[in-house]
């Protein structure tokens, strides 16, 4: 236009030319932009599925290791359960034994209670009876307190040929041995005083220590 160039068909239309470069340009440099961005995107999104095998790698890392850790104390569990239940049964067995024993115990503690009573009776039988005591003494008083439930320690009362004979005895022992030595000393001094009638108190103890060795064989 100035006359700087010549006018042809490119400089008339040199601004439409410059607009299409500028297009053609810009349209090339987006295209790079576009396939710049698009291999950027690419990258990431590698990475991020790299990140992700490697995080999902390192959860079922975590898992497994979780898992046997669940599996272990699960199995220990198992274990503690099954040695509580035979602990239990144990316990259950020794329970039932010691149920039977103390049920043998106390049938055997009945039965010597039992013998321990008529023991008793039989003791207490051969003892004079109150209605002699009465009449041949007539003012007394009797301490009689075993130590258990028979007793080595007795009593004998007779009237012998218009003679009354007292004598106490302790013998030696408590309990049943003593009462069996009791029941032999009360059948001697039957046989010595009534039946030999032996009246000296030395004469009677020395026969009676006689006769203790025959019956006892020491």
């Amino acid at each position: 236009i100035n006359g700087l160039l010549p006018l042809n068909i490119f400089t008339q239309n040199s601004l439409y030319i410059g607009f299409g470069l500028e297009t053609l340009m810009f349209a090339l440099a987006l295209g790079d932009r576009f396939n710049t961005l698009k291999e950027e995107k690419e990258k990431a999104q590698a990475q991020n599925l790299s990140l992700i095998r490697e995080q999902n790698t390192v959860l079922e890392q975590k898992v497994q290791e979780k898992t046997k850790s669940l599996q272990e104390a699960h199995d220990e569990l198992q274990v503690n359960n099954e040695e509580l239940q035979q602990t239990q049964e144990e316990i259950e067995a020794q329970r039932d034994t010691l149920e039977i024993q103390n049920t043998r115990l106390l049938r055997y503690q009945k039965r010597i209670d039992n013998s321990f009573k008529v023991a008793q009776l039989i003791q207490m039988a051969v003892l004079p009876y109150q209605r002699k005591m009465d009449e041949l003494l007539k003012d007394y008083f009797v301490i009689y307190k075993p130590k258990d439930i028979v007793s080595g320690d007795f009593y004998w009362l007779n009237k012998i040929d218009n003679q009354v004979f007292l004598v106490v005895i302790d013998c030696t022992g408590h309990g049943v041995p003593g009462a069996f030595v009791a029941l032999i000393c009360n059948t001697l001094f039957d046989k010595i005083i009534r039946i030999w009638k032996l009246k000296d108190p030395a004469q009677i103890l020395a026969r009676a220590n006689e006769e203790i060795n025959i019956v006892l064989r020491q």
